[in-house]
């Protein structure tokens, strides 16, 4: 089953991969803390997910 957020985390995954790259590059704090949180939210979002899936299977198997 495909999340509802497949498109939107692909494109902040780049995003934010791009702009901890920027950061590193051109020694810029702002933008690879920015990218860094985005791709905290990222995971987040992967592990709620993720643990939601884990609860449905729990609950059939009882």
């Amino acid at each position: 089953m495909k999340s509802k957020y497949d498109w939107w985390e692909t494109l902040s995954f780049i995003f934010g991969m791009a702009m901890i790259l920027v950061g590193v590059y051109e020694d810029s704090l702002l933008f690879f803390g920015v990218g860094t949180i985005l791709l905290i939210y990222i995971i987040s979002l992967g592990l709620s997910e993720l643990s939601d899936k884990i609860d449905k299977i729990e609950k059939r198997k009882k």
